[in-house]
């Protein structure tokens, strides 16, 4: 079978687009991709939950390990 690495954004969007065609359910996740150029204020007017929800930060490097070397953060 051929693999290739996707970002965790990317595969949570496929799940919850497939998810909903296929079970007729609305999955309950949110994500939201930040890059060098994204506007935030832009993004939470698109988002809203962004300013109100706690937050999960952590760098898509389409490899393991974020944890054990510190790149996650948590209750922003």
């Amino acid at each position: 079978m051929a693999r290739k690495k996707i970002r965790e954004y990317d595969s949570k969007r496929l799940l919850k687009e497939h998810f909903k065609r296929i079970s007729g359910q609305e999955l309950p996740l949110k994500s939201a991709q930040v890059i060098e150029s994204t506007d935030i204020n832009e993004l939470v007017e698109k988002e809203p939950w962004l300013s109100s929800s706690k937050l999960v930060v952590k760098p898509d490097m389409l490899f393991g390990k974020r944890g054990k070397s510190g790149l996650v953060a948590l209750n922003l």
